[in-house]
């Protein structure tokens, strides 16, 4: 059977190519996009766009079919095959990045690349210290920016805060910007150049500050450290980086600041007090004057309130004002008037307050003064004194008024019948018993007007108060009182008064010694430079009234000051080494703590014969020729005695050296002497002493012409020969002693 032949599968229908297609481009605002619109493209083929920023503009972002494709020009669309759509936007350049673009910059119609509103010759849009922009809602274009060059950031001109203080304009609304670089807690300067011709006269800012971290609003003028100078149309902000203006708080080298200029009416007056000269009566008004109150600002001043105030408010009054019925323009004025009618004699004063809507002085206070004439008068017993111990007192009084002065009634009660003359000083009894006594007295004229009473009160106390206790604590040359638990039901403490006595308590505060240097109202007291002894103290205390106590007793004996012994010295006949005689002259010397010092002086190694200390004394030394040793002993007033003595030594030698030979060779006019032999077992021989006589020989060396040598030979010229001479030689010793001598003779020959 043959194969059948297969069907053959028919071919697929080609799809038929579509030949061109349709690219739609847009452009945002300040740019361009070209070709625009909707071009048509064949399939296959290639379309470029060119995108083109306006003058001051970047371009932000390309988007193609709904996704961003970067900010770049031109883009191509290659081998289309498909609708596209394209879309450009643009954004403002800020060259110098101090937040305001360039375009802003190029002056108030944004199309001069060379502006300078600082006038330092580099236009602004370049300079990131300084910006130049229009305020918000475009009511103005300012230039901002730092004479020291810090560079400006985020510079924002804002709507004015809700909440501005009453009576405060800000036509520029605010500016807010952040300036960097400056020296942390430094201080630095930023300038706002306002529109010709403008006029302000405050700065505002809405910030915290360092007393007030919370935002609010407040004056930025200059108080000396921080704050506004304004000169014309330029405003110069005086900053300190994280002081007052810096709205960051924060010494870290930026500055922070929120405020705008501001137009504030200033109120003042004239004149700035009213005195009403010379003296009213009471009850009748006088003539009125006037204050004439201004307004010096630049907005209109609201004046909400005219008020009296003060200690004597009733004594004044306002009888006519033109200020509340009308805003105060600029360089306006309004007139308020001033009556005074004194309700009672004397000076009268009260504030005449005038409130407003001036933000720096919202209260204005013009003082009033005024004297009314009554009959007045004054009372004080014992010239003013709190408390009296007895009713006897004495009455002092005054009083004026315009009739003069010619009764007076004095009363224990609060009414008085028995009038008489009137006079300066009385004596006056009180009621009996303690306690506050009221004297009032009362004045009439001589037109027989009569005063208020004047009174005044005294504390009538003639009980003493009660004693407390007294401790005596004893320090080094030094005793502290201390006292407490005194007390008076009546006019109260006033004070002390405190006694003492060496050895013994006074018996009463009248008898002893007052201490002193105390205060008379402390309750301690140190008693210092006591010497060794027991000391005994009475402290009374004495009210307000006068009225002392018997006193309360303590007593102690004061503690050694010091463990240390006097320290001195002893020399004998001026620190010489020998002595022929028993009786010497000590000097001594000797220094303590303490100035009462005594010595004792003895030859023994003990003593007992204390005496003051002397700085010289006569001296007996032991008999018997040898080496003496005297010795001192020390002792202050606190018994410290030196434990071993201070000591000096001199020999005592008596006995005169023993004599030796002396042999006389004659010569022409001359005889040459010379000796031996002389011995001393004392001090030893000091030196000779050589007298001669002509034809005898001197019987001692106190008779003769003498001469002193400290050789063994003398040589004695221009003598006479044939002539005998006789001499006689004396040994002395170191201790002054001098032998009965040796002699020899011989007379001169001629050879």
């Amino acid at each position: 059977t043959p194969t059948p032949t297969p069907t053959p599968t028919p071919a697929p229908t080609p799809t038929p190519v579509q030949n061109t297609y349709t690219i739609t481009a847009t452009a945002g605002a300040n740019g361009t996009i070209s070709p625009s619109g909707t071009t048509t493209v064949n399939g296959g083929a290639n379309q470029t766009f060119t995108i083109t920023p306006t003058a001051g503009y970047d371009i932000a972002s390309v988007t193609v079919d709904s996704s961003a494709v970067g900010a770049s020009s031109p883009y191509t669309f290659s081998n289309v095959s498909a609708n596209h759509t394209i879309s450009a936007s643009f954004g403002a350049v800020d060259t110098d990045g101090d937040g305001v673009p360039d375009v802003e910059e190029w002056g108030p119609q944004g199309n001069d690349p060379t502006y300078d509103g600082n006038g330092d010759g580099i236009p602004d849009y370049l300079q990131n210290s300084v910006a130049s922009f229009h305020t918000f809602g475009n009511i103005g274009y300012i230039t901002l920016y730092s004479p020291d060059g810090h560079p400006l950031q985020n510079v924002t001109a804002k709507q004015v805060p809700a909440g501005a203080p009453a009576g405060t304009e800000l036509p520029y609304q605010f500016v807010s910007f952040a300036m960097n670089n400056v020296s942390p807690g430094s201080s630095t300067t930023a300038v706002i150049i306002l529109p010709e011709g403008t006029s302000v006269n405050n700065y505002y800012k809405y910030g915290p500050t360092p007393d007030n971290p919370t935002p609010h609003w407040y004056s930025f003028m200059f108080d000396g450290q921080t704050g506004a100078v304004i000169s014309g149309n330029i405003i110069t902000l005086h900053f300190v980086d994280g002081l007052r203006g810096d709205d960051d708080l924060t010494a870290n080298g930026q500055i922070v600041d929120q405020g705008g200029p501001a137009q504030t009416p200033i109120i003042g007056a004239t004149p700035a007090s009213l005195v009403f000269g010379g003296m009213t009566a009471v009850n009748t008004a006088s003539s009125t004057q006037s204050v004439t109150v201004s307004n010096t600002g630049l907005a209109a001043l609201a004046i909400s309130a005219v008020t009296i105030t003060g200690t004597n408010a009733g004594d004044f009054a306002v009888p006519v004002q033109t200020c509340l019925s009308q805003n105060v323009a600029s360089s306006g004025t309004c007139t308020i008037s001033v009556s005074f009618s004194p309700q009672a004699g004397g000076s009268e004063s009260a504030l005449l307050t005038i409130s407003s809507d001036d933000p720096v002085t919202p209260t204005l206070n013009i003082p009033l003064s005024g004297t009314g004439i009554a009959l007045q008068g004054s009372l004080s017993i014992n010239g003013g004194a709190a408390a009296t111990k007895t009713a006897s007192v004495t009455l002092a009084l005054s009083a004026s008024g315009p009739n003069g002065v010619s009764q007076m009634c004095i009363s224990n009660t609060s009414t008085c019948t028995a009038w008489r003359t009137f006079a300066t000083t009385t004596n006056w009894t009180l009621t009996s018993g303690d306690g506050t006594k009221t004297v009032s007295a009362w004045f009439k004229d001589s037109s027989g007007n009569t005063s208020a009473p004047y009174s005044t009160s005294i504390l009538l106390d003639r009980t003493a108060p009660t004693n407390g206790t007294v401790t005596a604590t004893p320090g080094p040359g030094q005793i502290t009182l201390s006292w407490s638990g005194f007390t008076d039901a009546g006019s109260g403490i006033g004070g002390y008064k405190v006694v003492y006595a060496h050895g013994y308590t006074p018996y009463s505060c009248s008898a002893g010694t007052i201490v002193p240097d105390y205060d008379g109202t402390s309750t301690t007291y140190t008693h210092t430079g006591l010497t060794n002894a027991t000391y005994g103290y009475r402290v009374c205390a004495i009210d307000n009234a006068g009225n002392m106590s018997t006193g309360a007793t303590a007593s102690a004996k004061p503690l050694d000051p010091s463990t240390n012994p006097p320290v001195g010295s002893i020399q004998i006949n001026g620190g010489t080494a020998w002595t022929k005689s028993t009786l010497v002259k000590l000097a001594v010397t000797a220094s303590d703590e303490t100035s009462q010092i005594q010595m004792c002086i003895s030859t023994a190694s003990t003593c007992t014969a204390w005496t003051a200390l002397a700085a010289t004394t006569n001296w007996m030394l032991t008999s018997g020729d040898g080496t003496k040793t005297v010795n001192v002993w020390f002792r202050d007033a606190w018994d410290n005695t030196t434990p071993t003595p201070y000591s000096a030594s001199i020999l005592l030698d008596t006995t005169a050296p023993t004599n030796g030979t002396v042999t006389a060779t004659p010569g022409p006019g001359q005889i040459t002497l010379s000796w031996s032999g002389f011995t001393d077992a004392g001090s030893g021989i000091e030196g000779y002493k050589v007298v001669y006589a002509e034809g005898y020989t001197p019987p001692s060396c106190s008779v003769g012409t003498a001469t002193y040598t400290n050789g063994t030979t003398y040589l004695q010229t221009g003598l006479t020969n044939g002539t005998t001479y006789g001499y006689r030689v004396c040994a002395i010793d170191n201790a002054g002693n001098m032998s009965t001598g040796a002699t020899a003779s011989a007379t001169p020959i001629n050879n």
